[in-house]
C-alpha cells in the first residue's frame, strides 16, 4: 500500500509541476504580448497626435483665410447680380428681335 501512496504522490508532484510550468509559459506570453501592446499603443498614439496637430495648423490657416473667402464671396455676389442683370438684358433684346425676324423671309 506505501507504494499506491508514493505512486500517487509523485503522480500529483508531476502534475503540480506542469501546471506551474505551463502557467509560467502563458504569463510570460502574456507580458510579452501586452509589451508589444504598448509598444504599438505608443505608436498611435503618437500618429494620432500629429494627425490632431496638423488639424490645427489647418484650422488656424483656416481661420486666417476666412476674411479673405467672405471678400471673395461678397465679389462673387455682385458679378452674379451683374450677369442676372445682363442676362434680362440680352432676353430683352432677343424677344425685340425675334417679332421683327418673324416676319423676314428665311430660305
Amino acid at each position: 500500500m506505501p507504494l499506491l501512496v508514493w505512486l500517487a504522490l509523485t503522480l500529483l508532484l508531476l502534475a503540480l509541476t506542469a501546471g506551474a510550468a505551463l502557467v509560467f509559459q502563458r504569463a510570460r506570453a502574456f507580458w510579452r504580448d501586452l509589451k508589444s501592446f504598448g509598444v504599438a499603443l505608443d505608436g498611435m498614439v503618437s500618429a494620432v497626435l500629429a494627425s490632431a496637430e496638423r488639424l490645427a495648423e489647418g484650422s488656424g490657416r483656416l481661420e486666417a483665410a476666412l476674411p479673405r473667402l467672405d471678400a471673395h464671396v461678397a465679389r462673387l455676389r455682385v458679378s452674379l447680380a451683374r450677369l442676372a442683370v445682363l442676362r434680362a438684358a440680352v432676353r430683352d433684346v432677343r424677344d425685340a428681335v425675334g417679332g421683327v425676324t418673324a416676319y423676314v423671309p428665311r430660305k
